[in-house]
């Protein structure tokens, strides 16, 4: 009955959201506000060369991985929409879910911005990677949901064009993992440096 109210133009067409006040995952803590660097950034961890082997053995191989689009009540592969294949205009569809794994790795999270939407529907047809340093996030009062992202200290609406869509991983992230394995990142960091280790290995 839906489809045919809307057909007649009696039914406005449901809008995909692009999110709803996302949860905060993993433990909050004052000390540590999520969204933001922890005690060892990114920058230093990458220089440990076996964290760097691993991430850009993942980072690349999923990266490659071809996408698709199936019909899930009769698994039939439907034709790719544009943004599947290309979800930035600035880079290769490889290159952007790469630094999305990226940042699931390192942040526990990812976020893509919607830069285009279809004129039907609302929907998403266009996505910009946006990284995490440039995230910031204004939660509730129990700092169990977010209120609203903002980045580069412009907030953002929370659907729609403009907004976010976060990625969430299984994990906190290798940045926002406890306090002693952040102190272990630092000191091989150290006698990485120290030791002088030969480049390539």
């Amino acid at each position: 009955m839906g489809k045919l109210l809307q057909a007649f133009g009696l039914e406005s067409k449901p809008q995909l959201l692009a999110q709803s006040a996302p949860q905060v995952l993993g433990e909050y803590s004052p000390y540590a506000m999520p969204f933001q660097f922890a005690y060892v950034g990114r920058t230093e961890a990458i220089s440990v060369p076996a964290l760097m082997r691993c991430r850009n053995l993942l980072a690349g191989t999923i990266g490659a991985i071809p996408l698709e689009l199936y019909k899930k009540s009769s698994n039939e592969e439907l034709g790719s929409p544009a943004w599947l294949e290309q979800p930035s205009y600035s880079q290769p569809r490889s290159v952007t879910i790469a630094w999305t794994v990226d940042s699931l790795l390192f942040y526990g999270q990812a976020f893509w911005k919607v830069v285009e939407v279809y004129q039907e529907d609302g929907r998403p047809s266009r996505f910009e990677w946006i990284a995490n340093s440039r995230v910031t996030a204004t939660l509730d009062k129990d700092n169990v949901f977010v209120k609203s992202y903002a980045v580069d200290g412009t907030t953002l609406p929370m659907d729609g064009l403009g907004s976010l869509v976060t990625f969430q991983s299984l994990s906190d992230g290798i940045l926002n993992t406890c306090f002693h394995y952040r102190f272990h990142v630092g000191l091989l960091i150290r006698v990485g440096a120290g030791a002088g280790c030969p480049s390539g290995r």
